[in-house]
C-alpha cells in the first residue's frame, strides 16, 4: 500500500497546474489542503496526515512523515528534505530557504516517538541548514536561523557505543547566525543573539549575546556503559536526558 501511495504522489507531483495537483492530493490521498495553497511542481509529499492551509511551496522538496502540517502564508523554497520523521509542523508566515534538511532515524529507535520537529510563527530559517531530530526539536515564535550550514545535534555517542539523545527547545525571539552547532538536550531562552560559529553545549538561561571562541575542558570522562538508566534495545543501548 505505501508503495501505491508513492507511486500516485509521485504521478500527483509532475501534473501541469497547481489546482490540478490540489485536487488529486485531497480525492486520491485524502490530504488535507487548502485550494489557496501553491505547492509547486515535483515535490515528494509522502505522508499519512497532512494538513497545509495556504503556504507557498516551490519545487523538489521532499516531505515523508507520518504527519504534516503548515500553516498561513508560510513560504517553502527549493530542495528541502524532510525524512524518517513523525511529525513536522511548520506554523504561519515562516520562510524557509533552501536545501535544509530535517532527518529522523532510518533506524528502529525506542524513542521514536519523540521524532518531531515544530517550529512556531514568524520565523526565519535560511540555506542549508542540518537538524538531527533523532529527537524532538522544538523553535518558538520570532526566531531567525540567519546565514546558512548551522548543525542541529539530538543524539551523539559516547566512546563506549552508546547512543545519548534529548531535545533541543528554542523558545522564541531568538537571532542564530550561520555555522552554529547545538548539541543534545539544551534550552535557550527568549530574547538571544547567538553570534556566527558559535557551539552551543549547554542550556541559556538568561537573555544576551552568546559566543564560543575557545576550548574548555568541562568534565570528567563518564563511562556510561553500565547505567542503570540504559534503555537496551535491538542490542543498541541509548540514554535519554531532559532539559
Amino acid at each position: 500500500m505505501k508503495i501505491v501511495k508513492k507511486i500516485i504522489a509521485t504521478l500527483i507531483s509532475v501534473l501541469p497546474f497547481n489546482k490540478v495537483r490540489i485536487f488529486f492530493y485531497r480525492t486520491l490521498l485524502g490530504y488535507k489542503i487548502s485550494y489557496d495553497s501553491k505547492i509547486g511542481p515535483f515535490n515528494q509529499i509522502f505522508v499519512m496526515e497532512c494538513e497545509i492551509s495556504g503556504p507557498r511551496i516551490g519545487k523538489f522538496n521532499k516531505f515523508s512523515c507520518r504527519k504534516l502540517v503548515i500553516g498561513q502564508k508560510t513560504t517553502v523554497g527549493n530542495f528541502n528534505r524532510i525524512t524518517y520523521m513523525q511529525q513536522v509542523i511548520i506554523g504561519s508566515t515562516n520562510k524557509i530557504k533552501n536545501n535544509n534538511s530535517i532527518i529522523g532515524t532510518a533506524a528502529s529507535s525506542p524513542f521514536k516517538h519523540n521524532e518531531v520537529f515544530i517550529m512556531g510563527n514568524g520565523c526565519t530559517l535560511g540555506s542549508s541548514n542540518h537538524f538531527d531530530c533523532a529527537d524532538s526539536v522544538t523553535i518558538g515564535s520570532d526566531v531567525i536561523i540567519g546565514g546558512k550550514d548551522s548543525q542541529f545535534w539530538t543524539h551523539g555517542f559516547t566512546n563506549d557505543r552508546v547512543t545519548l539523545q534529548g531535545p533541543i527547545v528554542i523558545e522564541g525571539n531568538t537571532y542564530i547566525g550561520s555555522r552554529c552547532l547545538f548539541m543534545p538536550s539544551i534550552r535557550i531562552c527568549t530574547d538571544n543573539v547567538i553570534a556566527a560559529g558559535t557551539t552551543v553545549s549547554k542550556s541559556i538561561s538568561e537573555p544576551g549575546v552568546y559566543v564560543s571562541s575557545k576550548l574548555l575542558r568541562i568534565s570528567d570522562l563518564k563511562k556510561l556503559y553500565d547505567s542503570p538508566d540504559l534503555t537496551v534495545f535491538n542490542n543498541r543501548r541509548y540514554l535519554r536526558t531532559g532539559v
